[in-house]
């Protein structure tokens, strides 16, 4: 490969990521925000033609087009995603780029990082300052929509699986990335440990969906459980303190990720009681 197709496919890949950090970013985060320019739902204050000094390179063009697109896709059912986190999207372009060229994305994408420090960027800004570097065996449900490697969303609140403890499959600007298991569709993900949080360490805990609800299997449903919960009832009265703590807790975690789905436990038997009804199933 050529210095000129190489400083070309640099620039590809370069523009890639603005693009991802541009549209993963909420408007009132912009610098266009915090300088009058647009409002906190992305409606312009400002026109272009009265911009002055560095106003001017917070609302160019390239902004303009992206943050069209994505009023557009807001208003679509499902597709208001963050693309993950910033590490696991530049991950997928490096591996999008060496499956289309071989070889080549680990350094292109050093370049990306280096060209972004040349500039003046705090880097380390894009990214959270400490990660774990071993990602432990367990039940864990998405803290926001992922994408997948085949550009699929896993939507906030999706238990996801990891069936032993992992070394990082790589890291991103000290960012170690995990595989791990969508466990609804049985799709491979490449995760942070700041996109998930564990609800257990037993693959028991995990719930199933049975008629859209997400069933949790305890030995038998506590006779003040059966009548469900009410709106304004806590996590620690004494109807909920008949569950272990284990499983109140990972019960409590899953909930409050996924308020709109109706939970339900299961005895031993196979008996189904529905315990605390989703949002999107109240009348």
């Amino acid at each position: 490969m050529n210095h000129k197709t190489q400083l070309n496919e640099q620039v590809d890949l370069f523009v890639a990521y603005k693009f991802i950090k541009i549209l993963t970013t909420d408007f009132d985060k912009s610098d266009a925000y915090k300088k009058g320019i647009i409002d906190k739902n992305g409606k312009v204050l400002k026109k272009r033609r009265d911009l002055k000094g560095d106003e001017r390179t917070s609302y160019t063009i390239f902004h303009t087009l992206i943050w069209n697109l994505k009023k557009i896709l807001m208003r679509v059912p499902g597709l208001k995603s963050k693309l993950g986190n910033y590490a696991t999207a530049l991950y997928l372009l490096k591996e999008v780029y060496n499956r289309e060229n071989k070889a080549g994305g680990e350094a292109l994408l050093e370049r990306i990082l280096e060209t972004l420090g040349d500039e003046g960027s705090d880097v380390d800004t894009l990214f959270e300052s400490s990660f774990n570097k071993r990602l432990t065996s367990g039940v864990y449900i998405a803290k926001h929509e992922i994408i997948t490697p085949a550009f699929e969303i896993v939507n906030e609140g999706d238990v996801i699986l990891v069936g032993n403890e992992k070394e990082s499959l790589c890291e991103v600007k000290d960012i170690p990335l995990f595989t791990a298991v969508h466990a609804k569709t049985g799709d491979e993900l490449i995760i942070s440990t700041s996109s998930v949080e564990k609800i257990h360490e037993d693959m028991s805990f995990a719930p199933e969906d049975v008629a859209g609800m997400a069933v949790f299997d305890v030995g038998s449903v506590p006779q003040k459980m059966m009548h469900g919960h009410t709106q304004n009832e806590k996590w620690n009265d004494n109807k909920f303190n008949s569950l272990n703590d284990d499983m109140k807790s990972a019960i409590k975690k899953y909930s409050y990720r996924n308020r709109e789905k109706t939970i339900a436990l299961r005895s031993k038997d196979g008996t189904i009681t529905p315990f605390k009804r989703g949002r999107s199933s109240k009348k």
